[in-house]
């Protein structure tokens, strides 16, 4: 059996991905939540920490899962271990070209703890490496519900708090968008199809290309 490693986002814990990893592990995954400290903790700390909680796994093919900033913390993982890593990969609303709603909080008085040293690392372009070698499917979500309004006016597409741009990235097998906003992307059946899917061919059934 395959192991789907599901990663939460900034603010989140690892309750909040149960619905996707339970309807992950419907479908024949071996699927695990992973939790990291979103905010206190810098982007390698949480990237590592992943790499050796696949080392605890073990045991056949690993893929992962990462919505949001788990997204980033995956993409920082697979650089840093290279052909060392194997399984396909989903992106679900990572910000991997960086995020508009992001830098407006940083730059208003005590923002950067607010989005915590991961994602403000990766706004300072730390992290956008050559992962080409790695298989990576991008969903990006269209329906304009989330907070990030309240921080600063977001040009549409968007999902409530990341613009559909803000999900490409060079070496992508496959990107798609759908109607789904930034949170409901953890509870919506099509997702966690979609992202079967991937997971099992390397291509989404339905791509929207750049």
């Amino acid at each position: 059996m395959e192991t789907v490693i599901v990663l939460h986002g900034l603010w989140l814990a690892r309750w909040t991905v149960e619905p996707l990893r339970r309807s992950l592990a419907a479908r024949g995954f071996r699927s695990i939540a992973f939790g990291y400290a979103s905010m206190n903790a810098d982007l390698d700390t949480n990237a590592h920490a992943l790499l050796d909680f696949v080392d605890k796994v073990g045991g056949g093919q690993v893929h992962f899962v990462g919505h949001s900033l788990g997204g980033l913390v995956t993409l920082r993982a697979l650089a840093i271990a290279g052909r060392a890593l194997t399984g396909r990969t989903v992106l679900l609303g990572a910000p991997s070209q960086g995020c508009k709603v992001v830098d407006a909080v940083m730059q208003r008085p005590g923002g950067s703890r607010i989005v915590g040293h991961s994602i403000a690392q990766w706004q300072r372009g730390q992290a956008v490496e050559a992962v080409g070698h790695h298989t990576i499917g991008a969903i990006a979500g269209s329906r304009a519900l989330g907070i990030g309004s309240l921080f600063t006016r977001i040009p549409r597409p968007h999902d409530g708090c990341i613009r559909v741009e803000e999900t490409y990235m060079p070496g992508l097998a496959d990107h798609l968008v759908m109607d789904v906003s930034h949170s409901g992307m953890l509870t919506s059946r099509k997702v966690a199809h979609q992202t079967d899917i991937f997971l099992r061919t390397g291509r989404f059934e339905r791509t929207v290309r750049r």
